[in-house]
């Protein structure tokens, strides 16, 4: 993963004078002398982001939207629901309106026309200890378990197949712009782990079921890297074809996540997930669809620390896919609180599907992008300490 963030420069040159501006911010960001202590390692988050028409202006708005929906994202996890009511006005002033100060390094990993409409994803690197800094300056209180810093450090051992294509972030033929990678890397920088790259060494990732790694394996790799925690995940594409009546192509993803602890080699965490997903080109779809698989089965599989959120263990994962109009919410046990949101505010939302640990409700909304506003301003509104985040066209509430 370090070798993606060190390939994540800027090359303003080429760039329209106001978007120069913007990259030229893209770079390590040291905190001077009185700062506050380290929070823990900086966060790498994936976020899509939209914005009207073609050209540079409205594809720097997307790239400043995604900059801000990180930083939400990232004090969700340093501040309770609570006091960001309180503080809201000073937060949206002095840290959403400055998200870039925060900002170490992005790439767009996507960007594409539906229509009128510009879709990016964007993977931004935020400097978490920066970010605290400025809230301890503005008197705005942390969370108690944000204080402490990363103690454990994990490494991603993952593998992509698609047909007869296997692509890695590990062994001789190991790349740093595989598929959900970024997703992975994300998941475990918010759950306050370090993520170490894998060594481009050993053999070569090839095509197969499940996981790609065994246990023992997995352990070398992640001892190599001297990483406490082996991340090993295996996603397997499935089939795609068109949808009757429109233009997309539909198809889905399995992933599977097993996270084993270095030391002893015990299992602390292990799930299934598939997702699903849409298009009018097969690779944006399936792009969608692993994106989804990996981060539904990752925040099951892997255990937070210092109280950052997550599950252990097995569990089945909703991803049913909403029709056109509408759009899936996911909510996880942790954000039960937020469930009465829905049928209250807006018409028509449906409950489609329920677990154990989830629900999955079907929301008409103009689009995700505009929901996910929403459903912040509501939660903001009733004072429940639930974090939103969008993962591809899903909006996920924990």
């Amino acid at each position: 993963m370090m070798a993606l963030l060190h390939r994540l420069t800027c090359r303003a040159s080429a760039a329209p004078r106001s978007l120069a501006m913007a990259l030229a911010l893209c770079g390590a960001a040291q905190l001077g002398a009185g700062a506050a202590p380290a929070v823990a390692a900086p966060v790498v988050l994936e976020v899509d982001s939209e914005a009207d028409g073609p050209g540079d202006a409205p594809r720097q708005a997307a790239v400043d939207r995604a900059f801000a929906d990180a930083t939400r994202q990232v004090l969700s996890s340093l501040v309770s629901t609570g006091d960001r009511k309180t503080h809201k006005a000073t937060l949206d002033k002095d840290v959403v309106a400055r998200a870039r100060l925060w900002v170490t390094s992005f790439k767009v990993v996507r960007d594409e026309l539906r229509g009128e409409q510009r879709v990016l994803t964007v993977s931004v690197k935020i400097d978490r200890d920066k970010l605290a800094a400025r809230l301890d300056e503005l008197g705005v209180p942390r969370k108690p378990d944000a204080a402490a810093p990363s103690t454990h450090s994990a490494v991603v051992l993952l593998r992509v197949v698609s047909g007869e294509r296997a692509s890695a972030s590990y062994g001789l033929s190991a790349r740093t712009d595989v598929v959900g990678l970024s997703a992975l890397a994300g998941a475990a920088s918010t759950g306050g782990y370090a993520v170490v790259p894998a060594t481009a060494s050993g053999a070569a990732a090839k095509p197969g079921d499940g996981l790609p790694l065994s246990d023992d394996d997995a352990r070398g790799f992640a001892g190599d890297a001297r990483a406490d925690l082996a991340i090993i995940a295996g996603v397997n594409v499935g089939p795609w074809g068109p949808v009757r009546g429109r233009r997309e192509r539909a198809g889905w993803a399995d992933a599977i996540v097993r996270v084993v602890r270095v030391a002893d080699g015990e299992v602390i965490g292990n799930a299934e997930a598939r997702g699903y997903a849409y298009a009018e080109d097969a690779a944006t779809a399936e792009r969608d669809a692993v994106v989804r698989a990996l981060t539904s089965a990752v925040a099951r599989a892997l255990p937070a620390q210092h109280g950052a959120g997550g599950h252990g263990g097995p569990s089945t994962v909703i991803d049913a896919a909403a029709p056109s109009g509408q759009v899936l919410v996911r909510v996880s046990a942790s954000g039960f609180a937020a469930i009465r949101l829905f049928p209250q505010k807006v018409a028509g939302s449906r409950l489609v599907a329920a677990t154990p640990k989830q629900l999955g409700w079907w929301v008409p909304a103009d689009s995700p992008r505009a929901l996910l506003t929403q459903v912040r301003a509501w939660i903001d509104e009733a004072g429940i300490d639930v974090s939103a985040s969008l993962v591809g066209a899903v909006i996920e509430l924990r």
